[in-house]
């Protein structure tokens, strides 16, 4: 490991430590996109039964379909922010599978936002835009000699 931590302060250069918090902060934008789809819920499932134009679907079925899609929205946003964090702190500590993790997962994260967009729209917005930067920061020169397998 290549992390000394007293006080808060590490080797690691400048940018793979704020690397460290864009990570942190796309995780907590997520969580907060999450909860506020869960507080929305009554507003979307009622907008939701409004537009139903088909006549085979009920009301239970799209209130069980809102609940299931909330659900699994809070769920993936927990696990992502898990994933972002510990792959985060290995990154931040010099470890190059920590910077391959966020490659990985915030890639499998932009895909499943453009497939499957859940939430506020600016908020899936600042979000993706921080992975970008995140991932970017990353491979700047100075994290790649922090990365590099002679250090």
């Amino acid at each position: 490991m290549k992390i000394r931590i007293t006080g808060g302060d590490t080797d690691a250069p400048k940018v793979v430590r704020y690397t460290f918090w864009v990570w942190i902060a796309a995780a907590t934008v997520g969580l907060i996109n999450a909860i506020l789809m869960l507080s929305l819920k009554t507003q979307l499932t009622d907008q939701t039964i409004r537009g139903n134009k088909d006549p085979a679907v009920t009301e239970q079925q799209i209130r069980d379909g809102v609940g299931n899609l909330i659900t699994f929205a809070l769920v993936g946003a927990l696990l992502f922010a898990v994933a972002w964090a510990f792959f985060a702190y290995k990154a931040r500590a010099g470890a190059r599978s920590g910077r391959t993790g966020l490659v990985v997962v915030g890639v499998v994260y932009l895909a499943l936002n453009a497939l499957l967009p859940l939430g506020h729209p600016m908020l899936l917005l600042i979000e993706s835009a921080l992975e970008i930067v995140g991932v970017i920061l990353l491979f700047l020169r100075s994290s790649r000699e922090y990365f590099s397998p002679q250090r």
